[in-house]
């Protein structure tokens, strides 16, 4: 199994409080200890309320949509580390509802329309949950359903 656990920037560094980080750190560490060895993790994290904050100044000075795209990701490097919940969707609902959401340079949607297209075309297995309290993660992974299910179509 192959488990990629995306936690947003403002979600993760809500407000720069080293503890939380940690606590993502450990629970993140304690779910890769019960995984199998042949089993990989991946973790994708967001630039949150910082990189929006660079990203608007950044526009202010003029710079073009090209360059806020490189400051965020710069701010999502630092951190490297749905308003409504939707119990199942397929992943074409996925794309229809992620394309609605505006997608400029600091944009805050729960999937990129690239992933969401990329779920969509390999018909990945996919599950987007609330990732405000870490202990969600290893439930997730468990298979607890406490969040929003992407399943393809059989």
């Amino acid at each position: 199994m192959t488990v990629v656990i995306s936690i947003g920037g403002s979600v993760l560094v809500e407000d720069l409080d080293h503890e939380r980080v940690l606590k993502y750190a450990s629970v993140i560490k304690d779910v890769i200890k019960e995984m199998a060895p042949s089993e990989k993790v991946f973790i994708v994290t967001g630039g949150g309320k910082v990189a929006r904050e660079y990203i608007n100044a950044a526009r202010r000075f003029g710079a073009s949509e090209v360059a806020c795209d490189f400051i965020g990701i710069e701010v999502t490097r630092l951190n490297a580390s749905l308003a409504r919940r939707l119990p199942e969707l397929t992943p074409e609902e996925l794309v229809e509802i992620v394309m609605k959401i505006s997608m400029g340079a600091g944009s805050n949607s729960p999937v990129d329309p690239l992933a969401a297209k990329i779920i969509e075309r390999c018909r990945i297995h996919t599950f987007v949950f609330d990732g405000t309290h870490p202990e969600n993660i290893p439930r997730a992974i468990m298979g607890e359903h406490i969040g929003t299910d992407i399943k393809p179509k059989p």
